[in-house]
């Protein structure tokens, strides 16, 4: 027997601990030396064993009945796994120790290792550092659908926290779906923000009792968030998070940010990991970084008076026995139908494409629940227009803010071609940040390079530079930028405007691209004068005169 210095992961449940040649036989493993505790580790979730019958089982047997299929090979990754899954779990009698759950159509086996084509995969050790804290459930139980489970935990969690109900309805469905990483394109983050002593440490502990593989860590260096988000994806739980302008900070930003969707490792000293799980963040400030904000579903917490229970162990373990049995449960069953659960794009077409994703993996678990999913919708449309309102401060929303307000400068007088330099429009681009308030600034060369990545080429303007001529093609490029990153012409109207439902001179391609924002438009072509004749204006005052 070949045994390997570094166990090899096979897939996200089982590790490979020790391995045949596949051009020898066979050899024979004595699992008494292998496992020594084995009589006592091997269960079969069956009520009509007994567990004299448990103790005295073979674990060999176990071995060689184990299917074909039910192990991914660590190349093809094509293996249907809605038939068949694997959980690691701990051992009710031995905490210390981990086990697995086979699930194969409703039929439940726990054992403490698998073979597959000459190879022996047994759980992760205990003596590795992060395992006694990882929560894992040791049973299953009956769970109800996912309306029932989300009622449970909402009246749980508004025992030991003070939120408002619309922020334990996403509290309670971000749990449900950490339950389902491995089944939807991206993960939401869950950020806790509030000053202290505002509830936010009591709402991780609660989230560590009832989250999928939950991992409660502080202080938090990037390597580790590389290193444990590899082993198991777990969810993990990152208390007092600050990323700050620090070269630490920053490269926990970069991690985070690449975090929520699954392939895309990072390189470690020859080596990749993966940065893909569930994540918690616990912060005093909401993330000023636009696009780590963008993934993450921020929870707000205030100090409150209202009399709350202590979430102290004995109540964290009550939880976490009471629940994570039932959510394990509503995994093994709902797996397959939360793997093709798709809401369509008609419901989530005013979103835009990050919150869209969000919102295809917080709906996952629902199963088609009308009710809750619009319920989710709505809360989400408006975390969509405060993260629009963020985003405007990027360098390429303020381009196209500027390309699409110019395009109906004058339009009144009919001006079809008009040329402006890109210094010109990095101008125009910060006396609109000042006139707002903003301490942002842009420089020529810095719009000229979005330009250039939003396919917009510039051209020589004689001896005055690089600019633009806002031809008829240019002018409905840019209408088309404009639809694609979320702009109409409600964000150039007026106060007045918008009151009264007025904006401005009608645009064409405004009302192909569907732009207009509901307002009305009115031609404002200047009409002629009319000549005031002298000689009526002097009767006028004759009149006057000799009254």
């Amino acid at each position: 027997m070949n045994k390997m210095k570094v166990p090899r992961k096979l897939d996200d449940e089982l590790y490979l601990k020790f391995e045949v040649a596949s051009t020898r036989k066979p050899m024979k493993i004595n699992p008494k030396r292998c496992f020594p505790d084995w009589k006592n580790s091997l269960k079969e979730l069956n009520p009509a064993l007994s567990l004299s019958d448990r103790a005295n089982a073979d674990p060999r047997s176990s071995v060689t009945q184990t299917p074909r299929s039910l192990l991914q090979s660590a190349i093809d990754q094509s293996v249907s796994r809605e038939t068949t899954l694997v959980e690691t779990i701990r051992d009710p009698e031995h905490s210390q120790q981990l086990l697995f759950l086979q699930w194969q159509r409703g039929s439940v086996t726990v054992v403490p290792h698998l073979e597959q084509e000459g190879r022996l995969y047994v759980p992760p050790e205990s003596e590795f550092g992060a395992l006694p804290e990882l929560r894992l459930p040791d049973r299953i139980l009956p769970c109800g659908n996912s309306r029932e489970l989300l009622a449970d935990l909402s009246s749980t969690i508004s025992k030991f926290v003070d939120l408002a109900e619309e922020e334990v309805f996403l509290v309670s469905l971000y749990i449900l779906s950490s339950w389902f990483p491995d089944c939807v394109k991206a993960v939401p983050y869950l950020w806790l923000v509030g000053p202290l002593g505002s509830g936010k440490s009591t709402l991780l502990k609660f989230l560590h009792c009832v989250c999928r593989r939950a991992l409660l860590i502080g202080d938090v260096r990037p390597a580790s968030i590389y290193k444990l988000a590899s082993f198991l994806y777990p969810t993990l739980l990152l208390d007092e998070i600050e990323p700050d302008g620090s070269m630490m900070g920053a490269e926990v930003r970069r991690l985070l940010r690449i975090g929520n969707t699954p392939g895309a490792p990072v390189a470690r000293n020859g080596q990749l990991f993966q940065t893909f799980s569930s994540k918690v963040i616990s912060s005093r400030q909401p993330p000023l970084d636009v696009a780590l904000a963008s993934r993450a579903i921020v929870i707000r917490l205030l100090p409150t008076q209202k009399d709350v229970l202590p979430l102290d162990g004995a109540n964290m373990e009550q939880v976490a026995r009471e629940f994570q049995p039932k959510l394990l449960m509503f995994r093994l069953q709902n797996y397959a139908s939360v793997r093709k659960s798709q809401v369509s794009f008609e419901r989530l077409r005013d979103l835009t494409p990050r919150i869209r994703d969000l919102a295809q993996g917080m709906a996952a678990p629902l199963l088609g629940e009308a009710t809750l999913e619009d319920k989710l919708f709505e809360i989400l449309q408006e975390y969509d227009r405060e993260a629009r309102i963020e985003r405007s401060l990027e360098p390429e929303w303020l381009v196209v803010e500027a390309l699409f307000d110019l395009c109906h400068k004058d339009m009144g007088f009919s001006r079809n071609n008009s040329d402006i330099l890109v210094g010109g429009l990095s101008s125009h681009i910060n006396e609109s940040l000042a006139f707002r308030g903003e301490g942002v600034r842009v420089t020529a060369r810095s719009v000229g390079s979005v330009l250039k990545s939003l396919g917009i080429r510039t051209r020589r303007l004689g001896n005055l530079g690089r600019g633009l001529t806002f031809t008829s093609v240019l002018k409905r490029k840019i209408h088309e930028l404009a639809r694609r990153f979320g702009f109409d012409r409600t964000d150039f109207a007026s106060l007045a405007g918008l009151e009264t439902g007025y904006g401005g001179p009608p645009c064409v391609s405004c009302e192909e691209f569907g732009l207009t924002g509901g307002l009305r438009f009115v031609d404002l072509t200047a009409r002629p004068c009319r000549k005031f004749r002298r000689d009526q204006g002097s009767r006028l005052f004759d009149q006057i005169d000799a009254v």
